[in-house]
């Protein structure tokens, strides 16, 4: 299966005070490093970033880059835009990755994509939650295509069954949205 990564990186960080969470410091490197650096470990067949204008780009080096037309675009634009450009370059399977999880593996990118068919998408899972990455199978891009507001693809993955589903730790779950969540991540 030919498999793109899109890695969501044009959040408005509207919890973090102030300031871009995914150029935060976490140990040194900018937040958004450490889910970029897993995306590109899972070797996908190609990876893009959506970002904002103005965004991210120089702390993602190594993939493309899909820039959102506005500043106030809600999640779904970001993961339409990264769909679309999934569907126009004839891709089997889009592996979706947040940018603001930065214990996400390259091993768990790779197996979410694999537990996804040519007709069912595939999810992370984390105590019954579902939560990226999250593997769409081409089959599945148009349904996607028509999501809305601030929403990724929780419609498609919310009835999964349970050998769609990948658990992960506590740990591998978290996304950083609060100043108070970076503060745990480093402890």
């Amino acid at each position: 299966m030919k498999t793109i990564g899109i890695l969501l990186a044009a959040g408005r960080s509207s919890r973090f005070g102030g300031q871009d969470k995914l150029l935060a410091d976490l140990n040194g490197r900018p937040l958004v490093q450490y889910a970029a650096a897993a995306l590109l470990g899972a070797e996908c067949d190609h990876a893009v970033a959506v970002v904002r204008p103005g965004g991210v780009p120089p702390a993602l080096l190594g993939m493309a880059h899909l820039t959102l037309p506005g500043h106030d675009a809600p999640q779904s634009a970001s993961v339409k835009l990264g769909l679309a450009y999934a569907q126009e370059h004839q891709f089997d399977c889009a592996v979706i990755v947040l940018g603001d999880m930065p214990f996400i593996t390259p091993e768990i990118i790779r197996s979410v994509a694999d537990l996804s068919t040519l007709s069912r998408c595939a999810a992370a899972q984390n105590r019954n939650r579902t939560l990226p990455p999250v593997a769409i199978p081409a089959s599945q891009f148009e349904a996607a295509l028509k999501i809305s507001g601030d929403q990724g693809a929780r419609a498609l993955t919310r009835d999964l069954p349970p050998n769609a589903l990948l658990e992960i730790s506590d740990k591998e779950s978290c996304d950083i949205d609060t100043l108070a969540d970076l503060r745990a991540a480093t402890s």
